[in-house]
């Protein structure tokens, strides 16, 4: 009894094995950039206000821009800072007109003006309006700095 082989034997050649390895490489920078979107979608600021205010499960409170994010962490940019805890959830006639605003990066430790920050400590994040009281500070604070 004889039997054929009706198989089909493909070799696949050095180009071959190039095009599958760079189809492959491809696919998974595109699944990587597309979990990056999807990590990304529901971020923190929906609106893209240019400031927003973070509040962190230390009762402290940093307002910036943020710069990315991703599941661990949010980096942001441009942060300021209130030199004694204020309650901001309170009417903005109650707060001091001339609340102390700090800029980082003025510290004894020299810190750059950008901050990871660990979802973790994060309680909720705010976009702020371009009326508010602590943009028109931070405002005023750069306009006198050019």
């Amino acid at each position: 009894m004889e039997t054929t082989n009706t198989g089909f034997k493909y070799r696949v050649t050095k180009s071959g094995w190039v095009l599958i390895f760079s189809a492959v490489i491809i696919i998974g920078l595109l699944i990587y950039l597309a979990i990056q979107n999807f990590g990304n979608a529901g971020g923190l600021s929906k609106n893209k206000a240019s400031w927003q205010a973070i509040f962190l499960t230390n009762n402290q409170t940093y307002f910036g821009q943020v710069i990315s994010e991703n599941s661990d962490s949010v980096v942001i940019k441009n942060i300021y800072y209130l030199q004694d805890m204020v309650n901001l959830h309170q009417g903005a006639e109650q707060i001091p007109k001339d609340f102390p605003l700090i800029k980082l990066g003025n510290e004894v430790h020299g810190p750059y003006d950008e901050m990871r920050i660990n979802r973790q400590h994060i309680l909720f994040v705010e976009d702020l309006t371009d009326d508010a009281k602590i943009v028109e500070a931070i405002n005023k604070y750069e306009n006198t700095k050019k």
